[in-house]
């Protein structure tokens, strides 16, 4: 049975997503108290597979590098939001020494990630950022920041688009009202419940 730990990180209050079975894990968005996350790991004794984020920024990605170094965890991202793993501008580090580790995979839409009984589909979803995407697993989609319980992803952050922001939102209503919605921020949800909330957005 695949389960699914919330864990909160940093100052942003970064939703950090543990998927796991029995034995194995993928990580989504490590992005900050590494040794909260690891903790979670020896607590039920997972062996991590990947990480992934979901996009580039800061807030999602700095735990990267040690929690990959720690578990010998393959790091990946959409092939579009690579570059911001090295630019502390683009990534909003805004730090000399902001540079995250390489990813070991570049995703594209449509790819599969597969480990143990854990199959997530990608789905690209650009717009908060140029290579956002989202993670569907069963009735689940992890959705980063597009889109979230009571708003959407910012646009005004480098490679931000709104246009690009509502076609992918409109990509992901189309799935069934009951698909639960986890968000990078903030609580779950689900499309049924997000989708009489953002009409004025998508209008």
């Amino acid at each position: 049975m695949v389960k699914v730990e919330t864990i909160v990180v940093g100052e942003l209050q970064t939703n950090s997503y543990l998927v796991f079975d029995d034995k194995e894990a993928i990580l989504i968005d490590p992005g900050a108290e590494p040794y909260k996350i690891l903790s979670y790991l020896e607590k039920y004794g997972l062996n991590l597979k990947f990480i992934v984020n979901t996009h580039g920024h800061i807030d999602h990605i700095s735990g990267n590098d040690e929690i990959a170094g720690k578990t010998g965890a393959k790091v990946l991202i959409h092939s579009e939001d690579m570059p911001m793993l090295s630019n502390p501008i683009l990534n909003l580090s805004f730090e000399k020494d902001g540079v995250m580790k390489k990813p070991d995979r570049m995703l594209m839409d449509n790819d599969i990630i597969e480990t143990g009984n854990i199959k997530m589909k990608v789905i690209s979803t650009p717009g908060h950022t140029q290579g956002s995407i989202s993670l569907l697993l069963l009735d689940k989609i992890f959705c980063g920041d597009t889109i979230f319980a009571e708003g959407v992803g910012r646009t005004d952050l480098p490679g931000g688009d709104s246009k690009m922001l509502i076609q992918s939102i409109k990509k992901l209503l189309q799935f069934p009202e009951t698909t639960r919605l986890y968000p990078g921020h903030g609580t779950e949800t689900t499309i049924g419940k997000v989708k009489g909330g953002i009409k004025w957005f998508l209008n």
